[in-house]
């Protein structure tokens, strides 16, 4: 099927942006082969060119997964909707210091945020998408993870 076909592709990413009056889903490429300075830095310049109305169709094409963040809203959780024919979204929340048990009796503030990953269950079971969202638990707590 045509909606499994991304799975063939290296990851393509799609960062939400509020680029007014309309939303925009720019794509940043080859995220597996890039590091963590040239993603902030292609997500940067592709939000500038959102902003400055000059984004061409390629660069809002063939994403695979969408990331959007409403925790500047002071949005804690949120369910996003799939831009097909991407087949997920990552949902992140506002950071909040909230109280945690540490160790079972000693109780210290700790940076705590929501993650709502919607999937399509057509392209991808559950549980390949649970583990999917532990990684990047994983990866948030311990960023040499991986």
């Amino acid at each position: 099927s045509s909606r499994r076909r991304h799975t063939r592709y290296p990851l393509v990413t799609g960062v939400q942006t509020c680029a007014l009056p309309i939303l925009l889903v720019p794509v940043i490429r080859n995220v597996l082969k890039s590091s963590l300075e040239e993603i902030t830095g292609e997500s940067q310049r592709l939000i500038e060119r959102a902003r400055e109305g000059a984004l061409v169709r390629d660069e809002m094409e063939g994403g695979v997964i969408t990331l959007t963040n409403l925790g500047g809203y002071g949005i804690d959780a949120f369910t996003p909707i799939i831009n097909y024919p991407e087949v997920a979204i990552l949902g992140i929340g506002s950071i909040r210091r909230e109280p945690v048990y540490t160790d079972g009796e000693r109780i210290e503030p700790r940076d705590r945020m929501t993650l709502s990953l919607t999937f399509d269950h057509a392209a991808l079971d559950g549980a390949p998408a649970a583990a999917f969202l532990r990684d990047i638990v994983a990866a948030i707590r311990d960023p040499s993870f991986g």
